[in-house]
């Protein structure tokens, strides 16, 4: 009995023994696992999480400023060795409010042609200097040497605002007073042309010089047609007077009113006959001639002409070339009252100082050429662009070709 007793006390005694020694040593296991869950934490960037340990489990505590941080911070500590539970009692804070962005509007690419018969004023956005010293002299030579140039280089310009720009000035030459605004891809159009004009004819002929990708707005008008002069009314016959004893003097006959319309030619007045026939033909041989019907020939007969004109990367005359130039001599004597302009131009590929100076040596090539097949020099003129006024896309084979080109103009359409 004694030996059961004694058994028995010693399992009570070692039982304590276990217990303090489990319940110093789970404190001890507590403090660890907390200072690592801390430091942790730090590490990786989450002080605004905190941890609680009792014994083995963890609590989460704090204000993530997203679900998915919530939760990575609780992943953080289930990694850490020791943690057998953790409670994720962390709450997300509400997320800002969004403020609206305004949409950035860009100002549209605005360049303004005005024409008042007098002077040229050429206003806006232009790409660079020489952009616009080019659209000075395309005014100065088309429309009135009087320019007034106002533009400022913006660069960036939309693609085949020089093709618009150049287009536009030629044609304000049928016009008495005209206004051209090109604003991104849009043309707004407006003038004056003179009395009795086709102002649908010239409404199709704008459109027609517009290069792809842009539209218009017209407001085109034609002067009135001036009335014609009032005929003076019939003189009443003399009147006779009756006999009568007394001599008496009879009424003057009505006068015809003054007319204060414009002068009347008096070109019959002064010239002899045979002179006035002879001014008269010549008067109707002018005004027979079909100068857009000749333009039209022009352009089909140097269309995709360079190369044929000339050696590759030469102003020198080929013998095709010659030919061609022979039949541009024919046509020019069809329009002998009108002066041409020869105008050369390049692609883009190269050095741009070397492709205008070839631009201008093939221009005076075919003025020569032309000279030397009987066509008057002083109705001639060439000029060279480089390749400052392309007509198609530089980036294809098909379209360097199309703007290596020489065109004849008819001055004065």
């Amino acid at each position: 009995m004694k030996k059961w007793l004694a058994v028995l006390l010693g399992l009570v005694a070692l039982a304590i023994l276990c217990f303090f020694c489990i319940r110093h040593h789970s404190h001890d296991m507590q403090n660890d696992i907390t200072e690592r869950s801390k430091a942790t934490l730090q590490e990786t960037g989450l002080p605004w999480a905190s941890a609680t340990v009792d014994g083995r489990d963890v609590t989460l505590t704090g204000t993530a400023p997203s679900a998915p941080a919530k939760m990575q911070a609780q992943r953080i500590i289930e990694g850490v060795s020791g943690v057998r539970g953790v409670d994720n009692q962390i709450t997300v804070s509400a997320p800002p409010p969004k403020v609206p962005v305004k949409p950035v509007v860009s100002a549209p690419y605005r360049t303004a042609i005005s024409y008042n018969g007098q002077q040229v004023t050429l206003s806006g956005s232009s790409p660079d200097a020489n952009a616009a010293n080019f659209l000075v002299a395309q005014a100065r030579q088309r429309l009135n040497p009087s320019v007034a140039n106002r533009l400022t280089a913006q660069g960036d310009a939309p693609a085949g605002w020089s093709a618009v720009t150049g287009a536009l000035i030629p044609q304000m030459k049928r016009f008495v007073s005209a206004e051209a605004t090109v604003s991104n891809n849009d043309v707004a159009f407006a003038g004056t042309l003179p009395a009795g004009s086709n102002v649908v004819a010239v409404r199709q002929a704008l459109n027609a010089s517009l290069p792809q990708g842009y539209t218009a707005a017209y407001a085109i008008q034609a002067q009135p047609v001036a009335p014609a002069p009032q005929a003076c009314p019939p003189v009443a016959p003399e009147k006779i007077c009756p006999p009568i004893p007394a001599p008496t003097v009879c009424p003057p006959a009505p006068e015809c009113p003054a007319y204060n319309g414009p002068a009347e030619a008096t070109l019959y007045d002064a010239v002899p006959v045979a002179d006035v026939v002879e001014y008269a033909n010549v008067v109707e041989y002018v005004d027979a001639v079909d100068y857009q019907g000749c333009q039209d020939k022009f352009d089909r007969l140097m269309s995709g002409a360079a190369d044929v004109l000339f050696r590759i990367s030469k102003a020198i005359v080929t013998s095709k070339g010659r030919q061609l130039i022979s039949r541009i001599a024919t046509v020019a004597e069809e329009c002998p009252s009108a002066n041409l302009q020869i105008a050369g131009h390049t692609d883009s590929r190269g050095d741009r100082s070397m492709n205008q100076d070839l631009s201008e040596r093939r221009a005076r090539a075919v003025l020569r050429a032309l000279t030397e097949f009987g066509v008057d020099s002083y109705r001639l003129s060439a000029v060279g662009y480089g390749e400052s006024s392309p007509i198609a896309t530089n980036e294809t084979i098909a379209g360097r070709q199309a703007n290596r080109r020489v065109e004849i103009i008819v001055e004065g359409l």
